[in-house]
């Protein structure tokens, strides 16, 4: 097996004859590299002319053939590398303040969906943002925006969720962000918390928020208390008179 990504070695022989060449397997899986779609390429070191080569065997011991001369030199380059590996999806969901933290009628909460890919392929990316427990409590004031256009958002819809659908390539990290306002006086409260949660579409949302799964977030909202003031008075009170409250 050929233990790095790319091994030269020379060919001299006594008589013209063909000559195959095929790798064993190799003790970490391995594919062929190739240039110009070759597993491997042969020279004249003497010239620098190129020597005709054949691909040959199979994808798990990748080999060649070429014609070697008498009593000339050919120099055989193998080109394989160690597949890469999957790509893997790493989803992570924050709020700025952090989750766990009170807001306030008025104050304004910021969302991160980070789509991270931390393998060595492609990776898929179809998922639901659920704002149900948000938008009750406060309003849209901006987004969601996509810091990448490998990544599609949809507007809020039914109007309680949007969606991501896209690619993220390896390596690659992209973000997607929103923010609400708190609702205040002159609307309907609703449960006084802001929960949402993000899920892979179709999957529906849990019912509590776990701090520990990274997919969630929750804020107590603070209750907007109205003090009014009255009192009963009967004709004109003169000094040391009696208000009943």
């Amino acid at each position: 097996a050929i233990p790095s990504s790319r091994s030269a070695f020379d060919v001299i022989l006594s008589i013209m004859v063909r000559v195959s060449m095929a790798e064993a397997t190799a003790s970490v899986s391995r594919e062929p590299l190739g240039a110009a779609a070759r597993n491997a390429t042969c020279i004249n070191p003497e010239t620098g002319a190129a020597v005709a080569v054949t691909n040959a065997g199979t994808a798990a011991t990748p080999g060649f053939t070429t014609t070697a001369e008498v009593d000339r030199l050919i120099r055989c380059t193998i080109y394989n590398t160690i597949p890469p590996t999957p790509g893997k999806l790493v989803v992570q969901k924050s709020s700025t303040p952090a989750s766990g933290t009170t807001v306030a009628p008025g104050e304004i909460v910021e969302y991160s969906l980070t789509f991270s890919n931390t393998g060595g392929l492609p990776v898929n990316v179809d998922h639901t943002d659920h704002l149900a427990g948000v938008v009750d409590d406060a309003s849209l004031v901006g987004g969601p925006t996509s810091s990448n256009p490998n990544l599609a958002v949809t507007t809020l819809t039914t109007p309680d969720r949007f969606r991501v659908v896209g690619t993220v390539p390896a390596g690659a990290s992209y973000t997607v962000t929103y923010s609400f306002k708190v609702n205040g006086a002159g609307t309907t409260p609703g449960d006084g918390r802001l929960a949402n949660f993000v899920t892979t579409t179709g999957t529906p949302p849990p019912t509590e928020c776990v701090a520990t799964s990274g997919l969630c977030t929750e804020h107590p909202v603070l209750p907007e208390w109205t003090i009014t003031k009255a009192a009963t008075v009967a004709g004109v009170v003169a000094p040391g008179g009696l208000v009943q409250p």
